[in-house]
């Protein structure tokens, strides 16, 4: 359940192996997004998304997030957490993407991708090993803009281990995005 300034959404996420008719192909599977607007008993299918999921690797998890996102006055917005995870010859990763969708018109368009975990590390490494990194991103929204639409501001917080051995050295960044008319950059 979903409540954007008077009204009452009801979102849908679900994971589809094939592809729909008309849908290009990916690697990993496909999101369907369907957002409904309840009043009452009744609901209306006010827009549907399906498109290819794309990670780095495996696809481990989607699902829909708990936080509620008010990125525009008047359009309600739906977040989606992406968790996949990224082995290579010599390291290992897990990843968890934001995905913020708004709702335009009869359409669900996405507006930001964010990464906001971050984890690796070495792994069957000789005396070179990759650096262990554990990072969180936490997303804030500011101020609205001329447009209607409020700024993220994005506060990320990184402990890097020179190569998996030693203390770790924390690290912070502020990163603030805005509307540019089409997508937050």
């Amino acid at each position: 359940m979903l409540q954007h300034r008077d009204k009452n959404y009801r979102a849908e996420l679900c994971a589809l192996v094939a592809p729909p008719p008309g849908v290009r192909a990916g690697n990993h599977g496909y999101l369907r997004l369907a957002l409904y607007e309840r009043k009452g008993e009744l609901e209306t299918l006010r827009a549907e998304l399906v498109e290819p999921v794309d990670v780095e690797g495996q696809l481990r998890e989607l699902s829909l997030d708990r936080a509620t996102y008010d990125l525009h006055s008047t359009r309600p917005t739906l977040a989606v957490l992406v968790k996949s995870r990224n082995r290579g010859e010599q390291y290992d990763q897990y990843l968890s993407d934001l995905q913020l969708y708004i709702l335009k018109e009869k359409a669900l368009q996405r507006v930001a991708n964010v990464q906001v975990a971050h984890e690796s590390w070495g792994t069957n490494c000789d005396t070179d090993c990759q650096d262990s990194v554990n990072s969180k991103t936490l997303v804030i929204l500011g101020k609205p803009g001329a447009l209607g639409y409020r700024e993220l501001i994005l506060r990320t917080r990184t402990l890097t281990t020179s190569q998996g051995k030693g203390k770790p050295v924390q690290s912070q960044q502020e990163v603030r995005l805005s509307w540019n008319g089409l997508a937050y950059e």
